[in-house]
């Protein structure tokens, strides 16, 4: 998912700037203005590079859709299988037992390992997604005719929301959801914890 949201960008950036300029006389003064402007072949040449553009964004977004439907379910359980293990490996570990310790200490780190490794990786994604709206921004639209600068608009509006992995549909999969279990996981340990 990353590799074609870099790959979209990448096309995106290298669109070419208009190759033709147009002198435009001041309407109340006397002074004339070079403007670059699209001519009409390359507006059309331009228009299909942004369609295809806005079918490859669609195709990323099927395929996070596709993602989060079938990894959703998964995901969702793994977040709660490390808010319950980690707990409970912290309660053991909290004995300060040399014993629970050389058990119990590399079970720790690896699921507190594993759950950032899983948290980062899906905020990746939505960091480079969100890259994306400064490269569609970035596209020479002022030079553009009217009916690309329109489809432009409906490409930078599809862009503005970022592309996450849901868990379950309910939340996005990335650090906020991992720092929420850890802070669930410590309040968890410091009831038991005071209980016990």
């Amino acid at each position: 998912m990353i590799g074609h949201i870099m790959i979209l960008i990448n096309n995106i950036k290298n669109i070419e700037m208009p190759k033709t300029c147009h002198n435009i006389e001041g309407f109340k003064t006397q002074t004339n203005v070079t403007v670059e402007l699209y001519d009409y072949e390359e507006n059309e040449i331009l228009r299909n590079k942004i369609v295809e553009i806005v079918n490859h964004h669609r195709f990323i977004l099927r395929f996070v859709s596709d993602v989060s439907f079938l990894l959703g379910p998964a995901l969702a359980s793994t977040y709660l299988c490390h808010l319950i293990s980690c707990c409970l490996l912290l309660i053991e570990c909290s004995q300060l037992d040399p014993d629970a310790l050389a058990q119990y200490g590399p079970i720790t780190v690896i699921m507190f390992y594993q759950l950032f490794q899983i948290s980062v990786l899906f905020e990746l994604l939505g960091a480079k997604s969100e890259k994306l709206i400064d490269a569609v921004y970035e596209l020479p639209w002022e030079c553009m005719d009217v009916r690309n600068q329109r489809l432009l608009c409906f490409l930078l509006q599809r862009v503005q929301t970022p592309v996450q992995v849901t868990a379950l549909g309910l939340t996005k999969v990335g650090v906020t959801p991992m720092v929420a279990i850890l802070k669930t996981t410590y309040s968890l340990f410091a009831f038991l914890r005071s209980t016990v």
